[in-house]
């Protein structure tokens, strides 16, 4: 802060790791930021989420949910500028062709085309619905690690199936496959060392656990799930 003492990034991650929650400043500056318009949409949704949450903790609801309410619009104006834009339409297209591309045969077809290691654990979920929560549970245990949100899998999924969206297995190269996953799974022995679980918590990866079957068959899928409600008003209040 004292490097940047407009920064309102640095304002919401203090206020987010409990540094400043009772600071009547913190709550001041976020509210300027929050409404001055000649600051970038960026800064001024840092600063809704910031104001938000010190606003929260001090019990003023109000002013919380109208802060987050502005933060989340902003944030969405400023997504929308360059080009991220949420479809329901395409979202709902990538699920259908998913449904489609996956099922029994699928399985049977490709049986021994991955790597049969089982050192890969995914812990997947809506975001929010406690996937980190889970790991660190699981990485107490002296023979896990936790790898955090690796995104190894989407890169692997294009390489193997180019630009599909919905990436069926069945149009995979035997070979590739294994070598692909083979890959990965060396990934991760380097980084968990001596672990015999290595964990990879990118939530995401939910809409992909029929490739991960075929890729590796042996893995262990976590699969979180929380009140969707839960859910909806805690991404509501975080900033991504």
């Amino acid at each position: 802060m004292a490097l940047a003492p407009g920064s309102a990034d640095v304002l919401h991650d203090l206020v987010t790791v409990g540094e400043r929650f009772d600071d009547d400043a913190a709550r001041d500056a976020a509210r300027t930021l929050l409404h001055d318009q000649s600051r970038p949409l960026r800064d001024r949704a840092a600063a809704g989420f910031t104001l938000g949450q010190v606003s929260d903790r001090d019990g003023a609801y109000d002013e919380a949910f109208a802060a987050y309410t502005l933060a989340n619009r902003l944030l969405r104006d400023d997504r929308t500028a360059h080009g991220f834009v949420f479809d329901r339409n395409n979202d709902r297209l990538l699920v259908d062709r998913l449904i489609a591309g996956i099922g029994p045969r699928t399985f049977t077809d490709t049986a021994g085309w991955g790597d049969p290691s089982e050192l890969p654990v995914f812990i997947v979920g809506m975001p929010r619905s406690g996937t980190s929560l889970v790991e660190q549970i699981a990485a107490s245990h002296s023979r896990v690690f936790g790898a955090g949100e690796q995104t190894d899998l989407h890169r692997m999924l294009t390489a193997l199936g180019g630009e599909q969206a919905a990436w069926p297995p069945l149009g995979w190269d035997p070979s590739a496959v294994r070598r692909e996953a083979m890959s990965y799974v060396q990934r991760l022995r380097a980084l968990g060392g001596d672990a015999t679980r290595v964990i990879n918590k990118l939530p995401i990866n939910i809409l992909f656990l029929g490739q991960i079957a075929v890729l590796f068959p042996r893995a262990r899928i976590v699969v979180c799930r929380r009140d969707p409600r839960d859910v909806t008003l805690s991404c509501f209040f975080s900033i991504f």
